[in-house]
């Protein structure tokens, strides 16, 4: 079996769950709306909605009910069925994603003023799987709540809190694997102001949602972590198969080339309709892989300790990933981790390196 083939199955097999699970109807017809309140000396007032009357007024009493038992965390979303629905054509309720936030002119710690934003879409929405986008275009949010596009913004939501996931995939096309592989490696990432104001902040919202900093405790980011600076070059005719992009780290300029593993992912997205939904749930198999990848790389380095066919085994197993010197780096941080182990394999690995190269420049022999 090649060394690649159940990275290209489980791929297919992953493509076509999202392909046949695709819904962004909703987004093209405009199915949603939002809901902006103030909560101060226990009365909750409407900032703004786009809501129906009566919509907004069930909206109100939901959250009062919520907000008498404690039930809303300032900072932390939730999610909650309603009793009416969006559209006119069915029945089904709409989901909304409401949460709180202190009032932008409030600086007292124990000021009980906040603001609730709630954002509201029908069921194919799948507003579940966005938790991190949603509260962090909310969060944004508060701090422009006294400029004129403030209104757009929220009434255009789904845009500005979902949409880049689309635009880069369509920007960037292949591409996406070198920002997959720049996440994966950890590097710091800097956007080029020489790149559209749009293009640079939907990367940078494209990033958070693809960091693995919160799912691998063992992944840390030191201060003086290589750099990149991602730039107009993204745009132009770059191939992630043979190209590199340079960046920078204490000992200067080093080149950063895509992972058989990343470059398999990139082509995935390439490949995927271009929908919010699909897009983002392909961005959480990629994490999910990496997870799974590493829970069987700790306990085959554990049993490589006391037997060399699981030492051949563990080899294999990385070769196959398409990522393996990542992979050693993210065990080598593990506290636990057989160092032995790892540092044999790595030696390996570097040896394995040298000898391509000596083949890709001709001096094999």
């Amino acid at each position: 079996m090649g060394a690649f083939k159940l990275i290209t199955d489980w791929h297919t097999r992953l493509s076509m769950h999202l392909e046949a699970n695709d819904e962004s109807e909703w987004i093209k017809s405009g199915t949603y709306s939002s809901s902006l309140f103030l909560y101060k000396d226990d009365n909750l007032s409407v900032l703004h909605s786009n809501l129906r009357e009566d919509q907004t007024a069930f909206m109100k009493a939901f959250l009062l009910r919520r907000l008498t038992k404690n039930a809303i965390y300032i900072g932390t979303g939730n999610f909650s069925v309603m009793e009416y629905s969006l559209n006119s054509n069915t029945l089904t309720p709409a989901t909304c994603f409401y949460v709180s936030f202190r009032h932008p002119d409030e600086n007292s710690e124990t000021c009980q003023s906040q603001v609730i934003f709630c954002l509201v879409a029908p069921p194919e929405a799948q507003l579940e799987i966005y938790r991190t986008e949603l509260q962090a275009f909310c969060k944004r949010q508060v701090n422009f709540m006294q400029e004129e596009s403030f209104a757009d913004r929220l009434k255009l939501w789904p845009f500005h809190a979902i949409g880049f996931f689309g635009r880069v995939l369509n920007n960037l096309g292949l591409k996406i694997s070198y920002l997959l592989e720049a996440v994966l490696r950890q590097y710091k990432i800097n956007v080029s102001a020489d790149l559209d104001s749009q293009l640079q902040a939907d990367i940078h919202s494209f990033i958070s949602s693809a960091s693995l900093a919160e799912l691998l405790s063992i992944v840390t980011a030191p201060e003086d972590r290589t750099t990149i600076t991602f730039g107009p070059e993204l745009l132009s005719n770059l191939n992630p198969e043979t190209d590199k992009l340079e960046a920078v780290n204490l000992n200067g300029s080093v080149d950063l080339d895509v992972s058989p593993f990343c470059l398999n992912w990139g082509k995935l997205f390439d490949h995927v309709s271009s929908s919010p939904t699909t897009i983002k749930k392909t961005v959480e198999s990629f994490k999910l892989k990496i997870i799974q990848d590493m829970n069987d790389l700790r306990r085959a380095l554990k049993q490589a300790e006391t037997d060399y066919y699981s030492l051949y085994f563990v080899y294999l197993f990385l070769k196959n990933t398409g990522y393996k010197s990542t992979l050693l780096e993210y065990a080598k941080q593990e506290s636990d981790s057989p160092k032995d182990v790892i540092s044999i394999l790595q030696r390996f690995n570097g040896y394995e390196h040298n000898i391509q190269n000596l083949k890709a420049s001709g001096c094999e022999g």
